[in-house]
């Protein structure tokens, strides 16, 4: 202990969104959490994911299959699944029904705000909702037989840091930097910083904001949304489908919107269509109805597709 000296970053005392959950420091080590815990030996994974998922799968020596999605992102179990089989369920920007499978677990990182079902492992991250260096939540029944070590994430912190301060641009590389460093990162305990940081939300405030600019590029986009798309809870951002995604990116790009490309290692079928063609366009906690309707503007008026 020490008493006394400097003072450091300031301690929150707030309450966390996620509760009575299991706190690790990425969402990529929940998914290896849950694969030690319950002793998974072989899991379905949908084509449309991230490489990570099927890396850990791999490194954790999991038999993997594959499964296909129909148009309302469900997934399509091949006659190959039996019910002792894990199935890897990812939510996509929180559209999916309530769905029963044996044996599922649900990728919650683009639904932070969709509380779990009862019973069901479910997994969410913080760092693709709120500005901070690691952290995942996890909600099982399922323990590891071992402590976990606590991360530390003061190393981590330029591009947080540098992009309050100054522009995103001028520290993307330490993000990528930082990306590549997370997904190499031991399984441990959300550090300190994080779990202080995530005290400190006004988690309705950001909920209601989300869902406001959420309708409202809805209202300005969706005679153009080849999706039918719902209004989640606290929307990660607006999925808009189009058929030149690709295009539209780079020009939106030109214009300082800057939009992910989310799975681009999916690149076959419909799932690499939509890898490609939709567009998760930002509308959260930052901004309000003006950069909403320069988003809608750039896309409507300027009739830029």
């Amino acid at each position: 202990m020490e008493i006394g000296g400097y003072l450091e970053f300031e301690h929150y005392f707030g309450q966390e969104y996620h509760t009575d959950c299991i706190k690790l420091n990425t969402a990529r080590n929940a998914l290896k959490y849950l694969i030690e815990a319950r002793d998974i030996k072989k899991i379905w994974l949908p084509k449309w994911n991230c490489s990570a998922i099927l890396e850990t799968c791999k490194e954790q020596g999991l038999e993997v299959g594959f499964f296909d999605l129909d148009e309302a992102f469900l997934p399509v179990l091949p006659s190959e699944y039996q019910p002792s089989d894990y199935v890897y369920v990812v939510n996509y920007y929180d559209q999916l029904p309530g769905i029963h499978i044996d044996h599922l677990i649900m990728d919650n990182v683009q639904a932070f705000f969709h509380k779990p079902q009862k019973g069901i492992d479910t997994i969410y991250t913080c760092r693709k909702y709120f500005g901070v260096p690691d952290g995942a939540y996890l909600y099982t029944e399922a323990k590891i037989n071992r402590v976990l070590k606590q991360d530390c994430s003061y190393g981590r912190l330029d591009h947080l840091t540098g992009r309050l301060e100054c522009s995103g641009a001028e520290f993307y590389n330490q993000y990528l930097n930082n990306e590549q460093n997370i997904d190499n990162l031991e399984m441990m305990k959300m550090s300190k910083y994080t779990e202080n940081i995530l005290k400190s939300i006004d988690y309705e405030l950001v909920r209601k904001k989300r869902e406001t600019n959420f309708c409202c590029l809805h209202e300005r986009l969706k005679d153009i949304n080849l999706l039918n798309i719902q209004k989640p809870v606290g929307p990660f951002a607006y999925p808009l489908l189009i058929h030149n995604g690709a295009e539209i990116r780079k020009k939106m790009q030109e214009k300082k919107v800057y939009i992910a490309k989310l799975w681009p290692n999916v690149l076959s079928g419909r799932e690499g269509y939509w890898a490609e063609n939709i567009l998760p366009l930002p509308c959260d906690q930052r901004y309000g109805e003006e950069e909403m309707n320069y988003i809608a503007n750039c896309l409507i008026e300027e009739r830029i597709w």
